[in-house]
């Protein structure tokens, strides 16, 4: 069993059995994982009040099998994000993006300063990130009609969509680009 100590943003958490979560963090250097918070669901956890999603920690975990959290400490709120309601839907947005696109234990150094970068100025542009991952958006056209003159990304299927054709898919499942 191996012990490490690493910087990480929580992606996301959901329940696991009776008492535990499971969260997904992306790190500075494992890339995204998904870790174990053994009775994280307790109303008591001293861990709880540090995973909120989109929080700056430092963790320390072991891995034998699968990573679990044994210390987690709070190093950034981001504040002006969560002051600013369509900054902090933009972020959270990317959080679930990063979860979808970024593979699990793959170290992306660029990824992680730019997310820390655009947390911290609070202005979240999904074209560079989609770029990241590979879906340019200044090569892209509309996946229906052609069009240069994109406007959102639609994440069922990956593809880039324009103002008229983006009223035809769940605008639940679209980031605005433009």
């Amino acid at each position: 069993m191996k012990d490490y100590v690493t910087e990480a943003i929580v992606l996301g958490l959901r329940s696991y059995r009776e008492t535990d979560r499971m969260v997904d963090f992306f790190t500075k250097d494992f890339g995204r994982i998904t870790a174990k918070v053994a009775a994280g669901r307790k109303p008591l956890s001293k861990f709880s009040p540090h995973l909120d999603v989109l929080n700056l920690v430092t963790l320390r975990l072991v891995k034998k099998e699968n990573f679990t959290v044994t210390d987690v400490l709070i190093k950034n709120r981001f504040p002006l994000l969560r002051k600013k309601l369509g900054s902090l839907s933009r972020a959270l947005e990317l959080a679930y993006i990063i979860k979808v696109f970024a593979p699990l234990q793959a170290v992306d150094l660029n990824l992680w300063h730019s997310l820390i970068r655009v947390f911290e100025k609070t202005f979240i542009d999904f074209g560079f990130f989609l770029k990241i991952f590979g879906y340019d958006p200044r090569e892209a056209r509309c996946a229906v009609c052609g069009n240069k003159e994109i406007s959102s990304f639609f994440l069922g299927d990956h593809s880039y969509l324009c103002v008229n054709c983006r009223t035809k898919f769940p605008s639940s499942e679209l980031l605005l680009i433009r």
